[in-house]
């Protein structure tokens, strides 16, 4: 325990005063972020990651004010729950968001998505066509038949869904870069004039 009145609990007062503006600072450019920023991307960015880290530093500082282990602990518990959720429910609001059309291409610098969803499509066509074109299985008359049967899979069934992940994924990849990856050159993608 700190004695009250020692060098050490003023230092400690000190780092909480600086801790506590340094969050309040980026809790405020957050909420400035949310209403000036132009898109929903941008937004969405502003609203995690100074938020989380402005949040941190906050129960930090609050922490070296307090320092009580139950108020500490209760502290941790409210950062690590804010660490895993915000990611999380940024991601689902920008795929929601990109998937409602709220996203403005003209404000992206590489869209990968658009190709990922492109090349899904095209193969849930092909298995479409493939699928109108193959025969009805037969029924079984079995004890085991029934409204279910279509849902368990077995070895074979799975193995095939494995060739058909590995399948979409390389698709995936090839139109997303022609050109395989050999670690020799750097990405030199340059972002559209104007922009930096």
């Amino acid at each position: 325990m700190i004695a009250d009145g020692s060098v050490l609990d003023t230092v400690a007062h000190v780092v909480a005063a600086v801790m506590l503006l340094a969050g309040s600072f980026l809790a405020m450019v957050a909420g400035i972020g949310i209403a000036r920023f132009p898109d929903l991307l941008a937004r969405m960015h502003a609203a995690t990651k100074p938020q989380v880290l402005g949040l941190a530093l906050l129960m930090g500082g609050l922490a070296l004010e307090i320092r009580t282990g139950v108020v500490i602990w209760t502290l941790v518990l409210v950062v690590a729950l804010q660490l895993i959720t915000a990611p999380v429910s940024a991601h689902m609001v920008g795929r929601a968001g990109y998937r409602t059309s709220q996203v403005r291409s003209d404000l992206l610098v590489v869209d990968e998505l658009t190709d990922d969803l492109a090349v899904i499509e095209r193969m849930a066509d092909r298995e479409g066509a493939a699928g109108r074109q193959m025969p009805a299985p037969s029924s079984s008359t079995g004890p085991s038949a029934g409204a279910g049967d279509d849902l368990v899979q077995g070895p074979e069934d799975q193995a095939g869904a494995s060739a058909k992940a590995e399948a979409v994924e390389e698709e995936v990849l090839a139109t997303r870069d022609p050109q395989p990856h050999d670690g020799a050159h750097e990405d030199t993608h340059e972002p559209p004039s104007g922009r930096s």
